[in-house]
């Protein structure tokens, strides 16, 4: 099992965006704050990545179904 933590604080580099849908790009547009990312990225080979947020430590897991779950 491969765990990688993330800093959500941590300001993304606007660059690695990959680029959106039309239809989601307008949808974005008003929110800059949103970005996307792929579970794959996240995650890589691995199963589970730990979130540092607001002091606690959360866990997102992916399933043998193929969904994810967030946990503290």
């Amino acid at each position: 099992m491969r765990i990688i933590r993330i800093n959500m604080s941590a300001p993304a580099d606007p660059r690695s965006t990959p680029p959106l849908p039309s239809d989601t790009a307008a949808r974005v547009a008003r929110d800059a704050a949103v970005r996307q990312r792929s579970s794959r990225d996240l995650l890589g080979d691995g199963d589970r990545l730990l979130i540092e947020h607001g002091g606690e430590t959360y866990v997102l897991r992916l399933t043998r179904q193929g969904k994810l779950i967030l946990t503290k």
